[in-house]
């Protein structure tokens, strides 16, 4: 489409002349002071011809003179217009000028934004010209797209965002809240344009949130944890932040970012209230043992007491049964024989009421020593001696390994004779016939190792952790209906720990059982362990 011709009226009235007290250019310097114009000028005939061509244009689009001028300006390049060309070539007509943004594309194929200026002119001879200049804002449309693409995308992050945010005036008037602000506090986003944000805070919070806005208005940011309350009343704890954001120095905005943290809260609650019932149940608890405590204190007076009370005439008995037995001339030979079962029994009683005393002195913490320089040979040998009538009995092998020098500790020499006696017995017991029984002393390191070893029936894994406990017998004792009282290795563990040493078994079913007691060497036993010495070994009584 091309300009139609103007009419002579519009002619007169678009003539150029020379202003009042202005020099006027030549149309030669006119051409030259255009050739200089850094934006790209052309000029366009009636058909939309190009008849002039500035560096500029070139330089912008990439044609020299001689290939553009002839051509139709908008073919050559490939113009985009915002609206179309009949009502850019109508406006021009009837007002003489028009502007705009065209897009164009340059000679190596670059897509250029032109902030173009359209005047209508009047040519030699009276022909109508129009000339274009543009100038390239390419370069700051796109950043402007780059700026509107990264507002839109930081808008869409807020909106997405699971914390609360909010943006208002310096005077706290609301303008933005983002989704999850909306949907905890009950607003529609139209609703909060305007709204005062006090109006969402408790007002037992009011003055808190005030006095950090303050604070930020000043530079100061600061971290706070506060109330909100939502359109129908429900209170959001929150934590988070406010900031100002400045324009140069002067503060344009007040944003705010909180974080929902009412299952914190709760959690917090629910965790002060555990605690509180912990400390309850810790009191009940320490009422109840104190009682408890109370019981076994009651409990070992009244074993301590009822074994002295059996002590005496089970200690008469046994000594009236001795002097019946040697006065032969009156008991007769059946007699005799009940006199032993009595003696037998009474002797067991007594000692189940002397380890009884022992369990309470231990528990009064009244279990005193007697310690002296014993050799531990001599001791395990006394031990093993005393022992062979009842393993030939239960037809069961006693050996014994003992070291060929002394082997001296300071120990109380009844206490462990009284440990070597239960370990010894409870392998007798628990060793079936055709089985073997071994007792080995021998020096280890700064201490003098005493074991007990037996092929017996061995212990459960379940129960190895307890044996050592009061009263508690293992599943091979309740199933073989073995005689004992459950305290025997109880007293054997007090006595070892009181002499400072240590104990230790293992055990497996079916595979015997080996206890093993270390106790400190004296000076004198140090010296001589450490001359060295093969073990002796001996079977049967020494």
């Amino acid at each position: 489409m091309t300009l139609g011709e103007p009419t002579s009226r519009e002619r007169r009235r678009r003539r150029p002349g020379p202003a009042d007290g202005l020099p006027t250019l030549s149309p030669q310097e006119l051409r030259e002071l255009v050739e200089l114009a850094h934006d790209a000028i052309l000029v366009r005939d009636s058909a939309s011809r190009i008849v002039f061509w500035n560096r500029g244009a070139a330089e912008l689009y990439g044609w020299p003179p001689q290939e553009a001028i002839g051509r139709v300006s908008h073919e050559l390049l490939q113009t985009t217009f915002p609206q179309p060309l009949e009502e850019i070539e109508r406006t021009v007509l009837e007002q003489g000028a028009w502007a705009g943004e065209l897009v164009h594309r340059s000679a190596a194929g670059d897509e250029l934004v032109v902030a173009s200026r359209w005047a209508l002119r009047t040519g030699h001879g009276e022909s109508t010209i129009v000339m274009e200049i543009n100038r390239d804002v390419t370069a700051a449309r796109r950043v402007e797209l780059a700026l509107r693409a990264s507002e839109q995308a930081l808008a869409q992050l807020f909106d997405n965002a699971s914390d609360l945010i909010q943006i208002a005036d310096v005077d706290g008037t609301l303008r933005y809240a983002n989704r999850a602000w909306l949907e905890a506090l009950g607003y529609r986003a139209e609703e909060v344009d305007g709204l005062p944000a006090a109006a969402v805070v408790h007002p037992d919070e009011l003055q808190l949130y005030q006095s950090f806005t303050e604070r930020a208005l000043r530079g100061q940011p600061g971290r706070l944890e506060t109330v909100l309350r939502s359109r129908n009343g429900r209170e959001i704890p929150v934590e988070g932040e406010i900031h100002v954001r400045f324009d140069d120095d002067t503060p344009v905005s007040v944003n705010g970012f909180f974080r929902d943290i009412s299952e914190r809260k709760e959690t917090e609650a629910e965790r002060e209230r555990l605690f509180q019932a912990e400390r309850e149940a810790r009191r009940a608890l320490a009422r109840q043992n104190e009682k408890l405590r109370e019981l076994d204190t009651l409990k070992d007076e009244f074993i301590s007491l009822i074994s002295h009370e059996f002590r005496t005439p089970l200690t008469s008995v046994a000594g009236f049964v001795e002097l019946l037995r040697d006065d032969g001339a009156v008991v007769s030979s059946e007699h005799r024989g009940y006199l032993a079962v009595i003696d037998r029994n009474a002797r067991r009683l007594l000692r189940l009421v002397n380890d009884l005393l022992l369990i309470a002195q231990i528990d009064a913490h009244r279990f005193e020593l007697e310690v002296r320089d014993v050799d531990l040979r001599e001791a395990v040998a006394e031990a093993v001696e005393g022992a062979q009538l009842a393993a030939d009995a239960a037809g069961v092998a006693l050996d014994v390994e003992l070291p060929p020098r002394p082997l001296t500790a300071v120990v109380d020499e009844a206490r462990v004779a009284q440990l070597l006696d239960n370990l010894i017995s409870n392998a007798l017991k628990f060793t079936p016939a055709g089985g073997r029984v071994t007792v080995a002393c021998r020096p280890r390191r700064r201490t003098a190792e005493l074991a007990v070893s037996d092929t017996g029936v061995g212990i459960d894994i379940s129960d190895q952790a307890r044996v050592f406990d009061r009263f508690y017998r293992t599943r091979q004792a309740r199933e073989g209906a073995v005689a004992g009282s459950g305290i025997g290795l109880t007293i054997v563990r007090a006595i070892v720990e009181r002499h400072s040493g240590t104990i230790s078994l293992e055990s497996a079913p079916h595979a015997g059982t080996t206890v093993v007691v270390r106790l400190p060497l004296s000076g004198a036993g140090r010296a001589r362990a450490a001359a060295g010495g093969r073990l002796g070994r001996y079977t049967g009584t020494r």
